[in-house]
């Protein structure tokens, strides 16, 4: 065969049984100007090549996702989805921070067959991109088309989030949302309005309602605050203060200082 239309010629096969088919391993000779040549091994004057030139290509890959825009989260299980031409076993994977200068290991090996789970690791960024080598050709690559960021999980607590008043010995369902992926999560709460905190429970599922006894600590300072367990930096306090109320009953007036006339 030649790359340059028929300058120069490599061997596929010395000889091989003229059946007419012979199954060729196309090499990494990149060109669009191939041709092929058969050759009669007793008699090389009787020969014939391609009528017109191909072209050899270089595989190729396409990542589909991420691929740019997509918000993911610390945590969770994504799955990078890519397609590719040509005939390549296994794959590397890396990942990006700061817009492709530089790259990170997801896997260095792995099959090619379009999809790979990837666990987010706690990289924050907007600048984030996917490169996906074939592992037999470097220069056979593909790369996000745009950035995609890696975002913090969040949690935001619903209720108690300020200004209610509960009494003490109530069971009152502390509610919260949440984004990302995380088990647990650690509850606590105060009345001082957030300088020091109390535990209420340690590690509960992370499913959005929690059953709380109200304890015996009256004050118009309390708050709530519940935090990943996973990630002591992602966890939200209630916005303003709630009240607890001490159980019994309570003159609320007259209760001294008041005037009253006969």
């Amino acid at each position: 065969y030649s790359t340059d239309g028929g300058v120069n010629w490599m061997l596929i096969a010395s000889t091989t049984t003229n059946d007419g088919d012979y199954l060729w391993t196309i090499s990494n000779t990149i060109s669009a100007n191939c041709f092929v040549k058969i050759s009669d091994v007793s008699n090389p004057a009787i020969n014939d090549f391609s009528d017109g030139s191909f072209s050899i290509i270089r595989p190729s890959i396409d990542i589909k996702k991420p691929d740019g825009g997509e918000v993911l989260r610390i945590g969770e299980y994504y799955p990078i989805h890519w397609d590719w031409s040509g005939q390549f076993s296994n794959v590397k994977i890396e990942y990006s921070t700061d817009g492709g200068s530089s790259w990170n290991t997801i896997i260095a090996n792995t099959q090619n067959d379009g999809e790979h789970y990837w666990h987010i690791p706690n990289a924050p960024s907007n600048m984030c991109r996917i490169k996906i080598t074939n592992l037999i050709d470097p220069d056979c690559f593909n790369i996000s088309d745009d950035n995609f960021t890696i975002a913090n999980n969040t949690i935001t607590v619903i209720k108690p989030d300020g200004g209610g008043a509960y009494t003490t010995g109530q069971i009152y369902p502390i509610n919260w949302d949440w984004t990302g992926s995380f088990t647990t999560v650690k509850i606590d709460y105060s009345t001082d309005g957030g300088t020091t905190w109390n535990s209420i429970v340690t590690s509960t599922a992370n499913d959005g309602s929690h059953k709380w006894t109200i304890p015996n600590t009256p004050s118009n300072s309390c708050r709530i605050k519940i935090t990943n367990t996973a990630d002591p930096n992602c966890f939200d306090i209630s916005d303003s203060n709630f009240t607890i109320l001490s159980t019994g009953l309570q003159l609320v007036c007259p209760n001294g200082g008041e005037i009253y006339v006969v």
